[in-house]
C-alpha cells in the first residue's frame, strides 16, 4: 500500500516539476470534495461563506461569495451539511 501511494506521488511530482501543474489541477478537480457547494472558510475570527469554484492556477481556492470571486492561500475550510447549518 505505501509503495503505491509513493509511487503515485512520484507521478505526480514529476507533473509539477515538468511544469504541468494544469494537468494535476484538472486531475484533482474531478475528485474535489464539495465542489459547486457552499462552504465556510475560518480564518481567524474572519468567516466566509461561499461557492466553492476550485483552485487557481497558482493553487489559491477559489470562492464565490456575494461581493464577487475570492481566492484564499490559507484557512480552515469546512463543508455545509445540507441537515445543518453553521449560522
Amino acid at each position: 500500500l505505501t509503495a503505491g501511494i509513493l509511487k503515485n506521488m512520484e507521478i505526480e511530482l514529476k507533473l509539477l516539476e515538468n511544469k504541468a501543474f494544469e494537468e494535476l489541477r484538472l486531475k484533482w478537480s474531478e475528485r474535489a470534495v464539495g465542489l459547486g457547494e457552499e462552504i465556510i472558510i475560518l480564518r481567524g475570527e474572519q468567516v466566509l461563506q461561499g461557492v466553492f469554484k476550485g483552485i487557481s492556477i497558482d493553487g489559491a481556492l477559489l470562492l464565490e461569495t456575494e461581493d464577487g470571486e475570492k481566492s484564499f492561500s490559507a484557512g480552515e475550510i469546512q463543508l455545509r451539511s445540507k441537515k445543518s447549518s453553521y449560522f
